[in-house]
């Protein structure tokens, strides 16, 4: 009896042509940016989300609404699930030991704790807003000690999701943008020159970034797939 195949994978040749077209759409899509810098990131906010706001960083009265038409029963629920995610930081970074000894009269050894100085966090949104992605990112950066946390979350159907918005302020962001996909990666590296910007992307679905960020972004940033405390220090 013959093997019928519902589904099979993409051959080799077919692979290698996929990553090439990958490959060219992000390094255009970096190249643009760089010359034509906020020009360029607006117009692609506008063409994949539908949102050119006259500022993509939310002010504190914009945050302020965004967190007024979130219930109390909501709210109540981001400050347990954070509280659980910082005691454990807060428990992590106690295990994280400075040490300074006198191996010899004069000389002195030893290691310290120090934070990143700056660090971006992607939180996904869209139809399924993923709240607990600034938990586990803002919080943890937070606890470390981390002095500029950048808060990026796309918008969906013309706003930002304000639970998402929410967490990421109650979690201790300094700093909230409302963009989506690749398009804030660049911004932080190329238009403010964030160039020790550690990001954490807890979106894997970024497949364009993710697929070419050997080729196309590893001379400019460092990128974690996950957030834990250990990496912010």
């Amino acid at each position: 009896m013959a093997i019928e195949y519902l589904k099979k994978g993409l051959d080799e040749k077919q692979r290698v042509e996929d990553n090439d077209k990958v490959k060219k759409i992000v390094e255009e899509t970096l190249s643009k940016i760089e010359s034509e810098g906020d020009k360029h990131i607006r117009e692609l906010s506008q063409k994949f989300d539908n949102y050119s706001p006259d500022s993509f960083r939310l002010n504190e009265d914009q945050i302020n609404q965004l967190m007024s038409e979130v219930s109390d029963d909501d709210k109540e629920d981001i400050i347990f699930a954070q509280k659980q995610v910082r005691s454990f930081a807060e428990a992590q970074l106690k295990t994280l030991s400075e040490l300074e000894v006198e191996t010899h009269p004069g000389v002195i050894l030893g290691h310290k704790n120090i934070p990143v100085q700056a660090v971006g966090c992607y939180v996904p949104a869209g139809k399924f807003p993923m709240v607990a992605s600034a938990h586990m990112s803002v919080v943890t950066a937070s606890v470390a000690g981390v002095p500029r946390i950048v808060a990026t979350t796309p918008p969906f159907k013309g706003k930002p999701n304000p639970a998402v918005v929410t967490a990421m302020k109650m979690g201790g962001a300094h700093e909230i943008y409302v963009l989506g996909g690749c398009k804030e990666l660049v911004l932080w590296l190329l238009v403010q020159k964030l160039l020790s910007l550690l990001i954490c992307l807890l979106d894997l679905a970024m497949h364009l970034l993710l697929k070419q960020k050997d080729n196309c972004m590893a001379k400019l940033v460092s990128i974690y797939l996950l957030a834990q405390l250990k990496q912010w220090l």
